[in-house]
């Protein structure tokens, strides 16, 4: 087995950071220096009344103290997730902990717990299941910040997105592995949206994750050694930051396409997800990361399942080139010229019905003078991969069905999974 580390402008630091507090103590020793992955730990603010509940490495959770904490996953806006053991199992099954903010646990925007139950038990058989996250177990903990909701997943290793930073040169996923990972997904979005009335909204590399084969036990190699740095809160108590070692992956060479035949692939992370039918509702004004926004949400047209195929998009053309279709950190203002730069000027129709085009557009729904003639998906990925990279004509296509401006024109899950670019 390896392990994955994440690399970050900090250098290349371990996957996931960790927070625990303590009760209050006197403090007896000098602080040591700061380690560089502080900067990478959630809030030490959100540890309040309502925020993060505080978790300490061997604490238990849910009925009869079933889930005993081992390390840290990862930490999100509403929720800390954490490696824990299934203490019901002889073996000692690996599991994911997912503790919600106490005032994100039972608020009515946030369904969860409601769209993992309806993704397990409305088809099983279906093709797409498999490739969902699998939801074991819900709970509610009370503790000294509230009460906070508990989803107990199955346990996965790593995401695409450090996959492709750190087992393939040039952060380039082969095609064939990276045909797989779409293939995979398009099963998972076709499930979700047509069988079980669910838009993800946040399809992202990081949000696609890798199972190994066999059965997730705990293991040295998962349970690695913490680093951990004490801080002061206002407060005077003590808080202690721990940065954890990822998960493990298979063994083997990233570049043969048998390292990864055993493993399954799936998309996580349905938080922000929302009903095919309630998107008029959604509490989030803008959906997706900008990078990965389609058009008809950047300019507020109305959205439904076709958003998570254009994001779905971005993703195959970040495997493919190694580099994100638009700058990571682009501002969301920016989005429509740099989408123009490539693909050609929205349709008047779909600026027509934006309630926010006048930020971006003329009267008439010409774009701005600032905008520049398109130079289309092959070029562009022929000139960020310094020519290394040249889409087959299945390929660009695939990518013109995907990313159609107008949603409408834009291919389902379904038929995309029929393109021969997949075959």
């Amino acid at each position: 087995m390896q392990v994955l580390r994440r690399a970050t402008r900090y250098g290349s630091l371990f996957l996931a950071c960790s927070l625990k507090t303590t009760h209050m103590h006197s403090l007896s020793a000098a602080p040591l220096p700061k380690p560089a992955w502080l900067a990478l730990i959630e809030p030490l603010a959100e540890y309040r009344q309502g925020g993060y509940h505080p978790t300490r490495i061997g604490d238990v959770f849910g009925e009869a103290g079933r889930y005993e904490v081992r390390t840290k996953l990862g930490w999100g806006v509403y929720s800390t997730v954490w490696l824990a053991r299934d203490t019901s199992t002889s073996d000692g099954v690996a599991v994911a902990l997912k503790i919600m903010q106490a005032e994100a646990s039972y608020v009515p925007q946030l369904h969860e717990a409601e769209h993992l139950q309806r993704l397990r038990n409305t088809d099983p058989q279906s093709p797409g299941h498999p490739h969902i996250v699998q939801l074991l177990d819900t709970f509610a903990h009370d503790g000294p910040n509230g009460r906070h909701e508990c989803l107990v997943t199955e346990v996965l290793c790593c995401d695409m997105d450090i996959l492709r930073r750190t087992a393939f040169p040039h952060r380039r996923i082969p095609v064939g592995l990276a045909k797989r990972i779409t293939r995979d997904m398009l099963l998972a979005l076709d499930y979700a949206h047509n069988t079980c009335g669910i838009i993800h909204t946040d399809v992202k590399l990081s949000n696609i994750m890798m199972r190994p084969p066999g059965p997730p036990y705990l293991s040295s190699e998962i349970t690695t050694e913490n680093m951990e740095y004490t801080a002061v809160q206002p407060d005077g108590s003590l808080v202690h930051l721990v940065a954890l070692a990822s998960l493990p992956y298979p063994d083997g060479d990233p570049q043969d396409p048998h390292t990864w035949e055993s493993c399954f692939l799936k998309l996580v992370d349905f938080g922000v997800a929302c009903d095919v039918e309630k998107t008029a509702e959604h509490w989030a004004p803008l959906i997706c990361s900008p990078a990965l926004r389609p058009p008809e949400v950047v300019v507020g047209a109305g959205w439904g399942k076709p958003v998570d195929i254009w994001s779905l998009g971005c993703c195959l053309y970040e495997m493919l080139v190694g580099r994100s279709m638009l700058p990571p950190n682009i501002p969301h203002e920016v989005v429509p010229i740099a989408q123009m730069e490539i693909f050609g000027e929205y349709p008047v129709s779909l600026v027509k019905r934006g309630k926010y085009s006048s930020r971006f557009f003329l009267e008439d729904g010409s774009p701005p003078d600032s905008y520049s003639d398109h130079c289309g998906i092959e070029a562009l990925a022929k000139t960020k991969s310094g020519g290394a990279v040249e889409l087959s004509p299945d390929c660009v296509d695939f990518f013109k069905r995907m990313m159609a401006y107008e949603p409408s024109e834009r291919a389902t899950a379904q038929e995309l999974l029929e393109h021969p670019f997949l075959a």
